[in-house]
């Protein structure tokens, strides 16, 4: 697929989304990185007793290791465990605003054939068709964060959703082959790829695969979530990948009734799998 600035833009007025607001954090000057956390806690759906066991475990985890990449004056953390359409897209569509760190829980949904996130308020069931929920497209998610320009975007992204696809269409998955980690082009690669992303650095850390269940335990939460705080900010990539695997690996089986787990790590770019600052300097906080 060829990529151009425009490509997946998708109009948000037809899904009757309400005008972006302004960010709710505070004190985020120019010389703050945001750390902004989106959990999840579905709490008005009261016919699936299970849907969010450990959303709250999750965010405590995240706000800990944000603390611990960019400590002092320099994090701002910005929370939300109600997360509506109104404060996830202004911190979505900020992300071109200076370096920043995203961290989002929750489920995916169908509608209309498309993979949907879903939000607080899109998931009740409808009044007319009980049982159906209506989520925020992942294109849509996708114009928010890479917009329409070719801005200069600093992003480091972290996904612990059901089903997440490569929804920003990044060129490059890593990948381990004979024990070795290496990028390996993704549907989305195309020769013109290195001048769209030119002056962007953006590292996509998800659950699973996009056809993948992310598993969770209301007494640990994510488990992706939790493997991803448990290696220290300034691992490398390869430590990083490996490490989390290999826990993943270890608990999901046992205690999913032998399922499996795969977690992702997409990019714009073929970042060094060596480099132990490549998070920090994507942030700028190192």
């Amino acid at each position: 697929m060829s990529i151009c600035p425009t490509d997946g833009y998708t109009d948000r007025e037809e899904y009757g989304y309400p005008p972006p607001l302004q960010r709710k954090a505070q004190n985020l000057g120019s010389s703050t990185t945001p750390m902004d956390m989106i959990v999840n806690l579905y709490d008005n759906i009261t016919e699936h007793e299970y849907i969010s066991l450990g959303g709250r475990k999750d965010y405590e985890r995240v706000r800990e290791w944000a603390r611990w990449l960019a400590p002092g004056s320099k994090t701002g953390v910005y929370i939300s465990t109600d997360a509506k359409l109104d404060e996830i897209r202004p911190v979505l569509e900020s992300c071109g605003g200076g370096p920043t760190f995203v961290y989002l829980n929750g489920h995916t949904e169908w509608s209309a054939e498309k993979k949907s996130y879903l939000a607080t308020e899109y998931s009740a069931p409808t009044k007319d068709v009980p049982g159906v929920v209506k989520g925020v497209p992942f294109e849509v998610m996708r114009e928010w964060i890479i917009g329409p320009s070719l801005d200069p975007i600093d992003l480091v992204l972290v996904t612990d959703i059901c089903f997440c696809p490569n929804f920003l269409r990044l060129p490059y998955l890593a990948c381990k082959t004979d024990g070795v980690w290496v990028w390996v082009k993704t549907e989305y690669y195309t020769e013109e790829s290195s001048s769209y992303w030119e002056d962007r650095n953006i590292l996509h850390f998800a659950a699973t695969d996009e056809d993948g269940e992310a598993h969770e335990w209301e007494s640990i939460g994510g488990i992706h979530t939790r493997e991803f705080c448990n290696v220290k900010p300034n691992a490398s990539l390869r430590r990083r990948l490996d490490e989390m695997q290999r826990s993943i690996d270890q608990i999901v089986p046992k205690f999913a009734n032998g399922a499996t787990q795969h977690a992702q790590l997409y990019s714009n770019y073929e970042a060094d799998f060596e480099d132990e600052y490549v998070l920090r300097s994507i942030i700028h906080t190192e």
